[in-house]
């Protein structure tokens, strides 16, 4: 992801000139801040209102009455004409809708649609519109049994209406229509000829004969194609998500699934079942299933005259459990936000107390704002022009691609206090606590800004709230945006910058403010040095605020943990495009972990024997290549790997759409001291596309971008609660009598509780802190919280009965689609008539392979040995394996004894291949290739035989398979094997018009990818053109 904002040269005016330039990111971030925006400028929205309504500005503008009656009546009479021309704009293109649907041209269809823009869920006209049953495209599409154009419709939103959810309800409509439809047509056979009578015949008749193919194509019964892969995921404590594929290119219409759940792999025991329509997305969720137990799914595609069998969804067996399941009781976020409710609900009875009234009466009077035309021309009095020294307010506020600025040309500024040049951490932390609740100021304010003047700290933040309301004034709005985490110091002017992002269509009550392009701002020239400079870092500043407002997409994270300490501060490392997370990189869309998902990491760290599942080993695939990836994207030195740790103690759930898991450095390196300068450790970490910032500011970006209520609760209330311990304690010390000293102690010791109460719930939230102490430790024994990298890494075992059982299903299943290719290839068009799904009847089920392979582990193990590594002990294994082999079935058999070599002469293409198996020993994943034959043999010429190779499979071991395989064939079942001399014979790669011959050592694997594309043949090496029809050779 790039910055929000980029900055470039403009050459279109003769000279280059800045120009800023909005990206993606721009747009997620304004989407976030308009959604989260609060809702803090009402009052000045409704006074700017009242003011544009009053009696100043009345009567401006007065048109006579007969002239706004002559222009409502014409403007009632264009809005019918535009009505009148929509509607037959949306006859025409539904009658266009409807030829496309009827003759299955789905280019026409598309473009109609997406000229016209209108409703495909609603019915048509024509000849549809004079039956009582209302039928739509779709309708139409899945009757006619156009496959193509049903799919159009259903990517754009088409779903099967009430009226056809049934087999039953189409034909009785199809009837009903054929009936009403003669019945027409005879009528208008006994009226007078006439041209456009015939018209109306001809048509009608066309529309029978399309009524009567949705006749015949409703009688049949026809089984939708099955799906690619379907896979089932628990996502939540009583929910689950089923993700499939579709087989492409897509032959048959589904319409709807049923899903059906059991807690047995045979599905004897139903537990539950739903129907649902086939949805835009390739998913469906499953709500309501009973936390703890486990289930097997099946999913069944529906179409409009016939299902499929039942696909059991992969990994067949799933548990709805939680990774915290037996453990003590987590606090959520619901919990903390209702801990902060009880506590605000609290501090408000306090409030309104009869002994707080009285103890602080000038809370409630706050300043009174002014509302008039004067305030027009008043408001830039509070602004300043010339900044030279002393603490100023900024506020950036900025709308699609333009600033708020003066009539100077500048970012408006409020003075804070011009004696001072400098403001301390806690000062400058609580106004940016401050800026989230701007709505809290009034009953901050003191009608006696110099009753604190011997208090440094209450007057300085005094002076801070005020410059924030005058900057409100100034505005015209109440929320003034946000702080910038970093103060902008130059010279001896210290600012203090707000950042707001609002809409194009908000205005100012003021006439002395106005909106300048941002690259306009940029090129000017400012009145001091000190605001010029401030000018100049708005565009990061701006980056920085709106990355800070994105959030992570719903899924599972890696983070990494690191630190960097100085003499006043403990910085966070957080990557520039988002530092409201830590480093990341995703491991997969669901956040969600079972507990038997995370059961194997607890196993690992404790050394215990265990066989992984398929959920086990998948997820331990995903996160550790999102490790893997995460380091390398880091540059991460890979001598300090060893040391890196998964740390296990806690989970970081910032919301219910993300979890991260984190990467912790070793200890000594999780808060690292800089060597040198900042500037050094700031330049490394942009290398890395990484930033800097201190933890508190993180917490606050963190919780902003992930709990904006919980934040906002807590700012609220610690401001309100820090402010009047200060103003208690204040006044406590001033007290001459007894009586209001005693008061003034119980009003801080009450509010000085509601303090430890608060401070509680957020250290409780504030999980950064907490894992850095941990990770700093060096006395805590690390396999209590974290496991080592390099033990997490290795390989999982896996039960050798569940691996037996799985060879066997995918064996079996194998033997079913070779039997099942074998038959079509030999018996020819009497199985193409049969549905694939018929072909098999042994099994009531099908098991879904999974959706995304991926092999075990992380570290690269060795390269596995070649099938083929000696041709004479290849030939002696594979033999062996073949007298091993049981017999296939009756049919297969039959066939492959019948494979004659006079049988093979009327035949182009053949598999010769047997059903080879794979050496298991090895763990070998073989690629299948195709050789074609290019010489004369026993075997007629441009015969296809498939193979396996591995990664070390050599071209002279591809020509002893073939001529093996030839031999056998042509020998059968009970003769001997004679093999012919492979030694004038060579394997070829052909890609087009090129042919390159390849020498017996080479290895299949490595040749460019140019070849590996193209086909293999197999000729005699003295035939340069023997094999023109296929390429032209170059000698290599």
């Amino acid at each position: 992801m790039s910055q929000p904002y980029l900055v470039g040269l403009d050459d279109s005016r003769g000279r280059p000139l800045i120009s800023v330039c909005a990206g993606a990111a721009h747009t997620l971030a304004s989407t976030a801040l308009l959604c989260r925006q609060q809702s803090l400028d009402e009052p000045a929205t409704r006074a700017l209102e009242k003011v544009a309504s009053g009696p100043l500005l009345r009567g401006i503008s007065v048109q006579r009455q007969s002239s706004v009656e002559f222009s409502e009546r014409r403007r009632a009479e264009d809005a019918q004409k535009l009505q009148k021309k929509a509607i037959k704009s949306n006859m025409i293109s539904m009658f266009g809708a409807i030829i496309a649907c009827e003759q299955n041209d789905v280019e026409a269809l598309k473009v109609v649609i997406d000229k016209n823009q209108f409703d495909v869920t609603s019915a048509v006209n024509g000849n549809y519109e004079i039956y009582p049953t209302k039928w739509s495209l779709l309708d139409i599409a899945i009757n006619l049994n156009n496959v193509k154009c049903a799919l159009l419709l259903q990517e754009r939103g088409a779903i099967e209406s009430f009226q056809f959810n049934t087999l039953e309800k189409r034909k009785a409509a199809v009837a009903e229509a054929l009936q009403i439809s003669r019945a027409k047509l005879s009528d208008l056979k006994k009226a007078p000829h006439s041209r456009d009578h015939d018209k109306r015949i001809s048509s009608l008749q066309i529309h029978l004969s399309l009524l009567k193919q949705m006749e015949d194509f409703l009688e049949k019964t026809v089984r939708p194609k099955m799906l690619q892969s379907v896979s089932v995921e628990a996502i939540s404590h009583s929910r689950a998500l089923i993700q499939f594929s579709y087989k492409e290119p897509q032959q048959s219409i589904i319409l709807k699934f049923r899903i059906q759940w059991s807690d047995t792999e045979d599905f004897k025991n139903v537990l539950g079942e739903i129907i649902e329509p086939r949805p835009l997305e390739n998913q469906i969720i499953l709500h309501n299933l009973e936390h703890g137990k486990h289930y097997f799914f099946t999913i069944t595609c529906i179409g409009a005259n016939g299902e499929s069998k039942p696909m059991v969804c992969w990994p067949g067996r799933i548990e709805i459990t939680s990774f915290d399941d037996g453990d003590q009781k987590r606090e959520t976020w619901a919990d903390r936000i209702e801990a902060m409710n009880r506590l605000m609900e609290d501090v408000e009875k306090h409030r309104q107390s009869l002994v707080w009234q009285r103890v602080f009466p000038m809370e409630v009077n706050g300043k009174k704002r002014k509302n008039g035309f004067r305030e027009l021309f008043s408001a830039s009095t509070k602004l300043s022009k010339h900044v030279h020294h002393g603490v100023y307010l900024a506020a950036l506020i900025y709308t699609e691609g333009k600033v708020l600025v003066t009539v100077d040309d500048c970012v408006p500024i409020v003075p804070v206090d011009e004696n001072v040049t400098t403001v301390s951490k806690d000062d400058h932390h609580w106004l940016i606590k401050m800026s989230m609740c701007w709505d809290q100021i009034n009953g901050l304010m003191d009608v006696n800004p110099t009753a604190y003047s011997n208090n440094v700290s209450l007057s300085f933040r005094n002076k801070l709230i005020n410059a924030a309301f005058s900057m409100q004034e100034a505005l015209g709005i109440r929320n003034i945006g946000h702080v910038h985490y970093m103060p902008l110091v130059y010279d001896n002017c210290f600012f203090l910058l707000t950042v707001r992002f609002i809409e194009p269509s908000v205005t100012f009550q003021t006439i002395t403010l106005r909106w300048m392009p941002f690259n306009k701002l940029l090129r000017k020239k400012m009145p001091t040095t000190a605001i010029d400079n401030m000018t100049k870092q708005l565009l990061n500043i701006l980056n920085f605020y709106e990355a800070s407002q994105i959030q992570l997409q719903r899924g599972l994270y890696v983070g990494y943990l690191k630190l960097h300490s100085s003499l006043n501060s403990i910085r966070v490392v957080v990557p520039d495009v988002l530092p409201s997370m830590l480093p990341f990189t995703r491991v997969r869309d669901n956040p969600h972990l079972t507990k038997e998902e995370w059961k194997w990491i607890k196993c690992i760290d404790m050394n215990e024997t265990f066989y992984a599942t398929k959920a086990q080993e998948r997820i331990h695939s995903d996160i550790a290549h999102a490790i893997h990836r995460l380091l390398n994207e880091l540059d991460i030195d890979p001598d300090l790997v060893p040391g890196t740790r998964l740390y296990h103690a806690e989970i970081v759930q910032p919301d219910d759409n993300t979890t991260v898991l984190l990467i912790l450095p070793r200890s000594d390196d999780v808060c690292s001291v800089p060597t040198g300068s900042s500037k050094n450790t700031e330049y490394i970490e942009s290398k890395r596309q990484c930033n800097s910032v201190p933890m508190p500011v993180f917490d606050m970006i963190h919780f902003l971008t992930y709990q904006t209520s919980f934040l906002t609760s807590y700012c609220k209330l610690s401001i309100f609660l820090e402010h009047f311990v200060m103003i208690s304690q204040f006044e406590q010390r001033k007290c001459l009598l007894e009586n209001d000293s005693k008061v003034y102690r119980n009003q801080a010791e009450i509010l000085n509780e509601f303090q430890k109460r608060l401070e509680e719930i957020w250290q409780n939230a504030r999980w950064i802190s907490r894992v850095a102490s941990e990770a700093r430790d060096k006395h805590v024994k690390v396999s209590r919280n974290a496991i080592p990298l390099t033990r997490f890494m290795t390989a999982l075992p896996r039960n050798p009965e569940e691996v037996r059982k799985e060879e066997n299903e995918r064996e079996s299943f194998r033997r079913v689609q070779q039997r099942r290719r074998m038959r079509s290839e030999l018996l020819g068009d009497r199985l193409n008539s049969r549905d694939e799904s018929d072909t098999d009847e042994e099994y009531e089920f099908v098991m879904s392979n999974d959706p995304n392979p991926r092999s075990n582990g992380f570290l690269k193990s060795e390269q596995p040995r070649s099938a083929l590594n000696s041709p004479q002990q290849s030939y002696r294994d594979i033999d062996s394996v073949y007298r091993r082999r049981r017999k296939v079935s009756t049919d297969l058999a039959l066939a492959l004894s019948n494979t004659s070599l006079n049988n093979l002469n009327g035949i182009e293409e053949k598999n010769l291949t047997p059903d080879r198996p794979q050496i298991k020993e090895d763990k070998i994943f073989l690629e299948s290739i195709n050789v074609i034959v290019g010489y004369e043999c026993q075997v007629p010429k441009g015969t296809k035989i498939a193979l396996s190779v591995t990664q070390s499979t050599e071209a002279g071991e591809v020509v002893n398979f073939v001529v093996e395989q030839i031999a056998k064939s042509a020998a059968g079942s009970d003769n001997d094997i004679t093999l012919s001399d492979s030694s004038e014979l060579c394997l070829v790669a052909a890609v087009g018009q090129r042919e390159r011959r390849l020498k017996n050592e080479t290895i299949i694997q490595r040749l460019d990818r140019t070849w590996l594309r193209g086909n293999f043949l197999i000729r005699r090496k003295d035939g340069f053109l023997n094999a023109e029809d296929i390429a032209n050779e170059s000698l290599v």
